[in-house]
């Protein structure tokens, strides 16, 4: 250190700018540079460092643990596996929530009703049960008690304000909304509870068979001429007797009720016989209480003598094939023992003759009036006569015609009578009718008479309560056309 102090005192040149200076020379003569300031700065950085105390470190106890290995990742079987547990606790859990909401009370009841309301027997079926474990519910069984809510469909009210408010199993014989088994082994399941019906029958014709539609069938022998039958679920059901009386087998069908309110009912079932004149369309079939009896003939009639009938309120039907289709009547009630009591029916909206003819006579006094090109009154009457009205191609067709034949040559008026030939059911709310016009050309020399055949269809867009009533009624003529000239002939003054 001495030795670098020496060199330093000693410099012979310029630091800065290499100038040759002397040991005693503060500055450089050349460039001015502060020597003596430069001598001292490097004789302070050239001191030694005073060394640190030593440290005393203390002594650390030798470890006698062995190092642990680091830890090895999750396979990928592991990690699934954890995973797969927890997507499978959700899904559980996710699927109780939904099948509380789902199979709850209110929602089975709703499901329930709209069956009921639908008519379907297989969904109904799972919705239903019984007061009596003897009764068998199921897809056969529910159907007479879906007939009979759909002609009461207050009844279906009722159920729906019964399952408001679940029952307990201890409902006795009342209608009630309950709770029976379980969905998916978790989820209460309810059902409605109906009462269990029966009915005693009673019938004048010993070892008589007793079917009832969708239920085993009951046998009488011997004597026995009545019994007790049920339980059944209500509704309303088909019943057949067949019996055998004095060496002919002869059978009846009627239609009996179990309703819901009465446990129990009485059905009277003794035979009995009818006598009278069916009326109809040639080559409708006559049906009593469902069974077909004959058909009836070219005049319109069928004679019908003692056909035995097990209600005091037989029905009548009769089956018309219009167009390849089969088209049922109304029913008709039949009873008493006299072969002059002529008994008709009617079909669902078609028009009935005495309106038929009623219908024609007015339109054709009408158009014929609208025949005027004056008369606008007329014409929008007329309008009313047609199916979708003055669109209908047969409304301006009329009008033409009837404008033509007031203004022929020579003619001072015109006349029209319309006489009806037949009514036949075409389809529900659709007849056709076959009828004549006869037109009378008045003029000086005397009358000009022609008489055509027209057929036509007659609809039923609506209902009147007191049949047909002019325009207001509920027919309208949807078409008719010229069939063919039945007569031309003339008649002098």
């Amino acid at each position: 250190m001495e030795k670098e102090w020496n060199q330093m005192d000693n410099m012979t040149h310029c630091p800065n700018c290499g100038a040759a200076i002397k040991p005693d020379d503060e500055f450089c003569a050349n460039c001015g540079f502060n020597l003596t300031q430069y001598r001292a700065q490097a004789t302070q950085q050239s001191q030694p460092a005073t060394p640190p105390p030593a440290s005393v470190t203390p002594t650390q106890p030798a470890s006698t643990a062995a190092p642990q290995p680091p830890k090895a990742p999750w396979s990928k079987k592991k990690k699934f596996t954890v995973w797969g547990i927890i997507a499978l606790i959700v899904v559980l859990v996710g699927g109780y929530q939904f099948g509380n909401h789902y199979w709850s009370p209110q929602n089975q009841a709703q499901t329930a009703l709209a069956a009921l309301k639908r008519g379907n027997a297989v969904s109904a079926a799972r919705y239903l049960t019984s007061t009596d474990d003897k009764v068998k519910v199921n897809a056969t069984s529910v159907k007479p008690f879906l007939a009979y809510i759909k002609d009461h469909p207050i009844y279906l009210n009722q159920l729906k304000n019964m399952s408001v408010t679940p029952a307990t199993n201890d409902h006795g014989s009342s209608v009630a909304f309950i709770q029976s088994g379980r969905r998916w082994l978790i989820f209460p399941a309810y059902k409605f509870s109906l009462p269990a019906v029966h009915c005693a029958i009673t019938t004048n014709a010993p070892s008589s068979t007793v079917t009832i539609k969708g239920i085993s069938g009951k046998v009488l022998t011997g004597e026995k001429k009545n019994f007790a039958a049920g339980p059944f679920l209500p509704g309303n059901y088909t019943v057949t007797t067949t019996a055998t009386i004095q060496g002919k087998t002869v059978k009846s069908t009627s239609e009996r009720v179990l309703n819901p309110y009465n446990d129990r009912d009485a059905w009277d079932l003794s035979f009995k016989t009818v006598t009278f004149t069916a009326t109809g369309y040639p080559g409708a079939a006559v049906l009593i209480n469902g069974d077909q009896v004959g058909k009836i003939g070219d005049d319109g009639y069928l004679s019908i003598k003692k056909y035995p009938v097990t209600s005091n309120n037989a029905k009548m039907t009769q089956v018309f094939n219009a167009n390849g289709k089969d088209v049922t009547s109304n029913a008709s009630t039949v009873s008493g023992d006299d072969e002059s009591d002529v008994i008709g029916v009617s079909y669902p909206g078609v028009i009935n003759r005495d309106d038929a003819s009623s219908f024609l006579s007015q339109l054709f006094e009408t158009g014929l009036d609208a025949g005027h090109a004056d008369n606008t009154d007329a014409q929008e009457q007329l309008a009313t006569y047609y199916t979708d009205g003055k669109s209908n191609k047969y409304y301006s067709g009329m009008i033409q015609a009837m404008s033509g034949a007031l203004k022929s040559d020579g003619v001072d008026s015109v006349r029209l009578d319309t006489t009806l030939k037949h009514v036949y059911p075409l389809a529900k709310n659709k007849a056709y009718v076959l009828f004549d016009v006869k037109w009378t050309f008045s003029h000086d020399e005397g009358d000009h008479i022609q008489v055509f055949e027209y057929k036509g269809e007659i609809d039923r867009i609506g209902y009147h309560n007191n049949g047909y009533n002019g325009n207001n009624a509920p027919y309208r003529m949807n078409n008719f056309d010229l069939s063919k000239k039945i007569s031309d002939t003339h008649e002098d003054n």
